[in-house]
């Protein structure tokens, strides 16, 4: 029998750590996080907090929302320096909204056990924990389903990195140990080591995808931002006029985005190598991505606030099965 008692299971644990101490010029945050730094690297990492935490939702998986990098003089991902204006941005952000993650907010799209569920009956979503199937709809990554069961984080930390664990045993086939390891790398890089194991009774079949939050240096989405890839590249959709492909392999934004104004694309790659570049020409700025998982897909989504590829990959494990996988990041100057 599964306990779903919201009080007793919606919590998280985060042991021997706290939010870290700002340094001089950094603002008190007002969400638990703390701050990984190595060489020229700095990094702001939200620790996963059922009730205080920056996400609470139930689409990204809660662990390692790495929300801003600041190298040399430059920031990736979140717009915000080191200074009050950083507090001041929290204030519009929703922790309950199921797409209001940041910088590095990872996703297992498919989730446990959904289809199997009849209504009010649990199913598993990896990284958040139990789920409730409330009506005969097909399941959608932006629905907020009720969270019963969020288990516990443990979080440690190291020089320069952090990992966080979270293990879940559904009562009804479904079982897992989540590991995620960032790993600041002494110069110019970082890397988001994972593994999934499965500890249940049933196969593991799922999606995973990180949503990458690019903004450089506080630039919205517009001209000057483009995505270089490995391979010649075919956007499968309609690009409206905000985007052209150039050179076979880039993906060039040529108007600037406001307000609601979005674009999505899924984007076919000839080709498996998991890699791509995001350039901004204004910043003269470069990320340099790359995963060890061969693509699934891709996907490409761009709205004001960012600039966001999407490299999507499978897993499949049998009872006892483990996946690990690791994503690169390289910051450039160009």
């Amino acid at each position: 029998m599964i306990a779903l008692n919201r009080r007793s299971f919606f919590r998280s644990a985060i042991a021997g750590l706290s939010a870290a101490t700002p340094l001089a010029g950094e603002p008190p945050l007002s969400y638990p996080h703390t701050f990984l730094r190595n060489g020229a690297t700095r990094a702001l990492v939200f620790l996963p907090d059922a009730t205080a935490g920056y996400y609470r939702s139930v689409r990204f998986d809660w662990s390692g929302m790495l929300a801003q990098v600041h190298w040399k003089e430059h920031t990736f991902f979140q717009p915000w320096e080191y200074s009050n204006e950083l507090a001041e941005s929290f204030k519009a952000h929703n922790p309950n909204a199921t797409g209001d993650g940041a910088g590095i907010a990872e996703e297992f799209r498919d989730p446990l056990g959904y289809n199997e569920a009849r209504p009010g009956m649990p199913f598993v979503k990896v990284g958040v924990g139990l789920l409730i199937r409330p009506d005969d709809r097909p399941y959608h990554f932006a629905r907020a389903y009720d969270l019963r069961l969020a288990p516990p984080w443990q979080v440690s930390t190291g020089k320069g990195e952090i990992t966080f664990v979270q293990k879940l045993n559904s009562g009804f086939g479904y079982g897992y140990q989540y590991t995620k390891r960032i790993v600041l790398e002494r110069g110019t890089s970082f890397v988001v080591a994972h593994e999934l194991r499965n500890t249940g009774t049933k196969q593991i079949r799922t999606n995973t995808y990180c949503h990458n939050y690019f903004r450089f240096d506080a630039k919205t989405a517009g001209p000057g931002y483009e995505v270089a890839f490995a391979a010649p590249v075919r956007p499968e959709g309609d690009l409206k006029g905000w985007a052209e492909t150039h050179g076979g392999n880039n993906v060039r934004i040529l108007h600037a985005f406001r307000g609601t104004d979005a674009l999505g694309f899924p984007i076919g790659v000839a080709g498996s190598r998991n890699e791509f570049a995001v350039t901004n020409r204004q910043t003269a700025t470069r990320v340099r991505a790359s995963g060890s998982m061969k693509l699934a897909s891709f996907y490409v989504w761009t709205s004001e606030t960012s600039v966001c590829p999407e490299p999507m990959i499978d897993i499949e494990l049998d009872p006892g099965g483990v996946a690990r996988w690791d994503n690169r990041y390289i910051f450039e100057e160009v």
